[in-house]
């Protein structure tokens, strides 16, 4: 919640700061209904903290500028190594927006070395361990622990997700598109019927982008134009798209573009300023109405997806397949029932979450149920997955929306005896 309200503030300040203070009021009024925004600051997703901390470190960038502070400086770099943080697949397009920033800046003004020296010494010592950790990952080093602190080999590491094949990256155009425009195939980041920031915004963004483009070449190409914090944001937008690009796996989605989406928000007001000025010089009141029809416009859409979402969202998509409640309740009543000395299977859609949520529950220590690593799938006697045959002796924790596992066990005999939140427990009593 905070770091939202703080990415919020940060980016209508922007907005105020590039494009003048009246549509500093109109961008406070869509930032705060646009549904990828209300979505994922109630999504507890840790990802989800990249676009805020990029909006608040750039925002912190322009007011350095603005001010020529060095400890404004430091601040940014402080926040910019920490954003670092906030998703492992920011690592690159994050770099080379700092590099191509500083690039930028030294080119229209030498005399800032120091000032972004303060970014990059602070933003660098932040993220030291990062690299550490990936050096380890990347080249098969064996781990490091000084203290209390492990730079971790990881079993398995993100830096894989990265496919460089070009048919792979040529089909991704069109996913990438999808996901920050409508929606991607997950249904907890957006909706077919309002998109990521409704159906509305389309044709803005899309003007926003190729406008803001044509600037960008004036003035890169015009040696004595000042800097312009509007290609930050330019940036953002190429290097965050151009990374979804070449995501492999099951290609980009929502919350993996969600370094993007600022910057999307940003294209958006640039182009509803566009066409507003674009009317404007020919009929100031005209200009005037399509804000109002706009305001409009986006009011309505916030109503219907506002009933949509805290109304019958929790009816029509609940309970999300890839989410679970823990099952330490179903663990006790098995062990009161004497039970618990059974062989226990747990199943849920995918075998990973079965054995998070039994970590969560039972509370037991992740260092010594390494799962991957030890290259097992059971903790004792409870083992995640099910038998290729029914076994009648066996205990089942079977996740509710697994209905074709429930069928099976049914048609081989077993009922339901005991049920806690979405898991129902399956056995023969003797």
């Amino acid at each position: 919640m905070v770091i939202n309200l703080a990415g919020y503030i940060a980016g209508i300040h922007i907005i105020g700061k590039i494009l003048g203070e009246k549509w500093k009021v109109l961008s406070a009024f869509i930032l705060a209904i646009l549904p990828y925004f209300i979505m994922q600051c109630r999504f507890g997703l840790d990802c989800n903290l990249l676009v805020n901390m990029l909006t608040i470190s750039l925002c912190l960038l322009c007011l350095a500028l603005e001010h020529r502070k060095p400890w404004i400086f430091l601040l940014t770099g402080v926040f910019y190594g920490m954003t670092y943080y906030a998703y492992a697949l920011s690592y690159i397009p994050n770099t080379l927006l700092l590099l191509l920033i500083t690039i930028y800046l030294f080119k229209k003004e030498k005399s800032l070395f120091r000032q972004l020296l303060c970014v990059w010494i602070p933003a660098g010592i932040i993220a030291f361990p990062l690299v550490l950790m990936i050096l380890i990952n990347q080249f098969d080093l064996p781990q490091i622990q000084i203290g209390a602190v492990t730079i971790t080999k990881l079993p398995g590491y993100r830096g894989s997700e990265f496919d460089f094949d070009l048919p792979t990256v040529l089909k991704n155009i069109g996913i990438v598109l999808a996901s920050i425009l409508s929606k991607d195939w997950i249904d907890y980041n957006a909706f077919a019927k309002y998109y990521t920031m409704y159906r509305v915004s389309v044709p803005f963004i899309i003007l926003g982008f190729w406008n803001i483009t044509k600037h960008a070449v004036r003035n890169l190409k015009n040696k004595n134009a000042g800097i312009d914090y509007s290609l930050f944001f330019w940036m953002v937008f190429i290097l965050y798209f151009i990374f979804g690009c070449f995501l492999g796996g099951n290609a980009a989605n929502v919350n993996k573009m969600n370094g993007i989406f600022f910057a999307q928000f940003f294209l958006l007001m640039w182009g509803i300023r566009e066409i507003y000025d674009w009317i404007a010089r020919k009929h100031v009141r005209w200009a005037g109405a399509l804000i109002g029809l706009l305001c409009v416009i986006y009011a309505f859409d916030f109503l219907s997806f506002s009933y949509y979402y805290f109304v019958d969202y929790e009816d029509d998509i609940y309970p999300q397949y890839i989410f679970s409640d823990t099952y330490e309740g179903i663990l006790e009543y098995l062990q009161e029932n004497h039970l618990d000395d059974r062989q226990i299977y747990v199943y849920d859609h995918y075998s990973d979450p079965a054995y998070i949520y039994y970590m969560l529950g039972t509370e037991c220590d992740p260092y010594e149920v390494n799962l991957p690593e030890y290259g097992t799938e059971c903790i004792g006697n409870v083992c995640f997955g099910v038998p290729d045959e029914v076994e009648m002796s066996a205990v089942y924790i079977i996740r509710e929306t697994c209905t074709d596992h429930i069928d099976w066990l049914r048609e081989a005999g077993l009922e339901v005896q005991y049920a806690e939140g979405m898991y129902q427990c399956y056995y023969q009593n003797n």
